[in-house]
């Protein structure tokens, strides 16, 4: 490992690189070189990892602080809970690990197992603490990096947004509950600067999570809005999608709870 601290060390004085591009050098080091392997959740020596290539999910974590900190650069792993949904209406956690690095004073969230694996090393290395909540959720509250942390309850309420949601240049989207009533306007902002060659699809599906109907939505002026009106019983969520000429790819994800519905529609009678 020593060898290659010295390449970079070289290349740092070479090409005038500071911490932050540094920090990102061996980061897409590590994704270029280093498989994800062995018992995911295994304890595993950060010179382990290097010396065979492959690593567990806090193998990688701990190669990639312990290569910083070689270099002079605080890192640090971070140990909390990453969120997925099941395909089946439910929103549930699993252990997970990532990195911080300080720059400056400063602390930026790194995920380098997802950069990694769904080729999106971009999006995964200093990400905004805004956008990472959505997914990541740390053990210690002040690793969240917001200005007023949120609960784990909050955590798994919120909407549920896949990383590709950013990735597209999706900034917010409203409502930002993951359970809905069946009939929602649904707004989406996206950042205009970024290509717009897409368009919005939602999957509709039944109560078994089954895709029933699409329908397609244009973007335009930064915004795209999508009326929902899914208060019959037979319908369980609705997915939402980017389609591109070439494929096609999940953003976001809503479960209908009907018995807001009902909710609605009770303190809508004591008003008349």
């Amino acid at each position: 490992m020593l060898l290659m601290i010295n390449e970079m060390k070289k290349l740092k004085y070479k090409h005038s690189l500071n911490d932050a591009e540094l920090a990102y050098l061996i980061y897409m080091w590590i994704a270029q070189n280093i498989k994800p392997g062995g018992d995911f959740y295994e304890n595993q020596d950060a010179l382990y990892a290097y010396n065979t290539g492959v690593a567990t999910l806090y193998g990688l974590t701990s190669l990639f602080a312990k290569m910083c900190n070689l270099l002079n650069i605080e890192a640090g792993s971070i140990s909390g809970y990453y969120k997925y949904n099941d395909k089946g209406g439910n929103i549930l956690n699993d252990e997970y690990s990532w990195n911080y690095i300080a720059i400056k004073g400063r602390y930026y969230l790194i995920d380098i197992l997802f950069g990694m694996t769904q080729h999106r090393e971009e999006l995964c290395f200093g990400t905004n603490p805004e956008i990472f909540i959505y997914f990541h959720f740390p053990k210690e509250s002040k690793w969240q990096l917001l200005s007023e942390p949120i609960t784990i309850e909050r955590f798994n309420s919120k909407a549920y947004l896949m990383e590709d949601f950013y990735y597209f240049g999706f900034k917010t989207i409203s409502p930002d509950s993951f359970e809905i009533s069946g009939s929602e306007k649904i707004i989406l902002t996206y950042d205009e600067s970024y290509s717009t060659d897409f368009i919005v699809e939602t999957a509709i599906m039944n109560k078994y999570y089954d895709v029933i109907d699409r329908k397609q939505y244009k973007c335009s002026n930064g915004k795209v809005e999508i009326e929902c009106n899914l208060e019959n019983e037979k319908y369980g969520g609705i997915e939402i999608m980017i389609r591109t000429k070439d494929d096609h790819y999940s953003i976001a994800a809503y479960k209908i709870n009907h018995s807001k519905n009902f909710s609605l529609n009770f303190k809508n009678a004591l008003k008349n």
